[in-house]
């Protein structure tokens, strides 16, 4: 049996990235299909996003290389070169340009970097759409894939190039000795494009512009807290204002302005409850749960809390709910099981307590017949606001304790 060479293992190789990259595509699709109705949602959970996020990567990505691998053939052969794949797939392809020895060095450069260029030019002609303000999830869809394609045609691809990979204009520049010599100034106008964009890109109008967009409820309830605390007579430097605003940034998707007043917060107020609470609650969105449980069960071992039953069950089982996104689903039961003797009505300590009985198979019919679950959530709430508490309500708690 002859042995395999090289280009055989890497055709092998490219197939087999097509063949998963083609089926991540069609499992994206069917997800969007199974979610359209909470896509549709004027507000988007966590999991909606990942899901857009998903479709950026593995439908979006492919289409805009194909729209540079045949912009670039169509303007090669308009100059009247020709551009021929020599390696194509979903997520790469190289061409070959020939009848180029008379072009000039201007035109050489681009001839390469027209697909690039079309793209661009592509993303900047969409911008505008956002000022119909379409549905969220559009707004949200449009937002992360100008924002992914601009970082992976500035970043991604010349950073691959430099590294020695064989990927797209930039290893041909590197490559063509008559163009080695404007690489330089191609990397710095690169460079500066990506500072200019990233310089716009956070800028508070337009991260309040895109937030606005992509997350409208979260940002009419952030703005309608700030109206409020303005004209009451309430100091906003209270440690419950900061709380509430710091919350309310990062539903919105303000993440500098909420970490901006989290910082205050830890700083003029640090033994406050509000503080723990503050920390736990962005902890756990932020997906680090180890440091979310201990800090809730931190506040539901205070002192302060010690006839406050139903703060206390509600603490219990957000860290309940923190253990079990780790995967400690036994941990996560035994907590539950401390929320519901402190509160046998804990809605979330419930919950939970099903899912962790589900995960380690111990959950049975008669199990769930004698247990008449509380499922009374809010259809106005959307999940990710009450998990794992209920802010708003465990704010309200605090303040009875602590008077400011």
């Amino acid at each position: 049996m002859a042995s395999m060479s090289v280009q055989d293992l890497t055709n092998y190789l490219l197939f087999a990235v097509n063949l998963v990259a083609s089926w991540l595509a069609v499992t994206t699709l069917y997800k969007v299909f199974g979610n359209r109705h909470a896509l549709c949602s004027e507000s988007l959970s966590q999991e909606s996003r990942r899901l857009l996020w998903r479709v950026v990567f593995f439908l979006i990505f492919p289409l805009s290389n194909l729209l540079k691998a045949y912009a670039t053939q169509s303007i090669v052969r308009a100059m009247g070169g020709e551009a021929k794949f020599s390696c194509w797939g979903l997520y790469y392809y190289l061409i070959d340009i020939e009848g180029a020895q008379s072009w000039s060095t201007g035109q050489s450069l681009f001839a390469l970097l027209s697909g690039e260029i079309v793209l661009f030019a592509f993303l900047l002609a969409l911008l505008p759409v956002f000022l119909l303000r379409p549905n969220p999830w559009f707004s949200t869809l449009l937002g992360y894939g100008v924002a992914f394609l601009f970082a992976y045609s500035l970043i991604c691809i010349p950073v691959l190039s430099a590294l020695g990979v064989t990927f797209g204009p930039w290893s041909e520049l590197a490559s063509s000795m008559h163009l080695k010599s404007k690489t330089a100034i191609l990397l710095g106008l690169n460079a500066s494009m990506l500072f200019l964009l990233l310089a716009i890109a956070n800028t508070r109008a337009v991260r309040s512009w895109f937030s606005q967009l992509s997350r409208p409820l979260a940002n009419q309830r952030l703005q309608e807290a700030v109206a409020s605390i303005e004209s009451s007579n309430v100091s906003a430097d209270s440690p419950n204002n900061i709380c509430r605003l710091a919350h309310l940034y990062h539903l919105a998707g303000l993440t500098k302005e909420s970490q901006a007043h989290l910082k205050r917060l830890n700083s003029e107020h640090g033994t406050s409850l509000y503080t723990a609470f503050l920390n736990a609650t962005l902890a756990y969105h932020l997906k680090k749960f180890d440091y979310a449980r201990k800090e809730f069960l931190n506040i539901a071992n205070s002192p302060d809390l010690a006839s406050e039953n139903k703060l206390k069950a509600d603490l219990l089982a957000a860290a309940s709910c923190a253990s079990f996104a780790q995967g400690k689903a036994r941990s996560a039961f035994r907590l539950c099981l401390k929320a519901l003797q402190e509160d046998r009505t804990c809605l979330l300590a419930q919950l939970i307590k099903v899912d962790t009985l589900l995960a380690t198979g111990k959950f049975s019919r008669l199990e769930m017949e004698n247990n008449s679950l509380l499922y009374e959530v809010d259809p106005q709430k959307a999940l990710d606001e009450i998990v794992p508490l209920d802010f708003n309500k465990t704010i309200d708690a605090i303040a009875r304790i602590e008077k400011y």
